[in-house]
């Protein structure tokens, strides 16, 4: 019985093997509950003993024994170990927080992106995405490369915007993975890790190593004249990639979501002279210049 306790600990603070984590549980459950009806039975004579016989007695009284050792055991387990260590997770949590927040705005905010230049819209949460949805963006040499978009983002279900989007294919997706890559390694990497939520942990860890950046990391191995051998592979790893942005939003923070729409060619157009007439009139205000530095600082 001990060690099936010993064994629930290990299951429970170190993350072994799932299978071997569910066998000890069910184990562990049922010599609980055998335990709750020994002293029922037993020791307070609520239930029927095991036998009523005098040669049950000495049985009885040692099945009593093992029994308030057990019970005695896990709930030393519960105050002394589980307890302290749901509350190190829960501190450790709030100093991520931020970071996490980061993580999802970041996948957010490209998978989006995506999705709209593949012409797939809607909720990310909500709709069912598939790998043939995204076969649009298994090509290389993409038709567009550079495209502008409306935006409507929400910051915990408040709408907080309605900009204009600009997403460059190449350049956008590298800076969202290697943002994402920091992002997840400042936390990782951190001695608070030891400390943190185990399913939390795998979690950021296989958006880490996900293969949709790995294959964002071919962006910069090969040109564009040279399509990286993997590179098929990217509408299954886009929806892979969606599949642990849905995970990760089941936990609590400061949740920033996305709602993109293409803009018409009048629309860009029309933009792109309003973004002239501020860069003419910054020009102006600020002397050329002022003006180059101010666009040196802001790259």
């Amino acid at each position: 019985m001990l060690v099936c306790l010993y064994l629930h600990f290990l299951v429970n603070e170190y993350s072994i093997m799932k299978g071997l984590g569910l066998v000890v549980s069910i184990v562990h459950w049922v010599i609980l509950t055998l335990c709750i009806y020994t002293v029922l039975c037993c020791g307070f004579h609520v239930l029927p003993a095991w036998g009523t016989s005098k040669d049950y007695e000495s049985i009885n009284h040692t099945l009593l024994s093992i029994a308030l050792s057990y019970i005695s055991a896990y709930i030393f387990y519960i105050v002394f170990t589980r307890i302290p260590s749901k509350q190190r997770e829960k501190k450790v949590y709030e100093i991520w927080r931020s970071d996490i927040a980061a993580v999802y705005d970041y996948m957010g905010d490209i998978i989006t992106s995506l999705l709209l230049y593949g012409d797939i819209e809607g909720d990310l949460i909500k709709v069912n995405i598939k790998t043939d949805d995204c076969k649009k963006l298994s090509c290389f040499e993409p038709e567009r490369k550079h495209m502008f978009h409306h935006i409507r983002y929400f910051i915990n279900g408040e709408e907080k915007g309605h900009p204009v989007g600009e997403f460059i294919y190449y350049r956008d997706q590298i800076i969202s993975c290697e943002n994402v890559e920091k992002s997840i390694s400042r936390m990782i990497n951190s001695p608070l890790v030891f400390h943190a939520n185990k399913d939390l942990t795998t979690l950021l860890s296989n958006i880490r190593t996900s293969r949709y950046i790995r294959l964002c990391h071919a962006f910069t191995r090969s040109s564009n004249d040279k399509i990286p051998s993997e590179w098929m592979e990217m509408p299954s790893a886009i929806v892979e990639y969606i599949d642990l942005y849905k995970k990760l939003s089941k936990y609590t923070f400061d949740k920033r979501t996305y709602y993109k729409t293409a803009m018409t060619e009048e629309e860009i157009v029309k933009h792109l002279a309003e973004v002239q007439k501020a860069i003419e009139t910054s020009k102006a205000l600020y002397g050329e210049e002022m003006f180059k530095e101010i666009m040196k600082s802001v790259k």
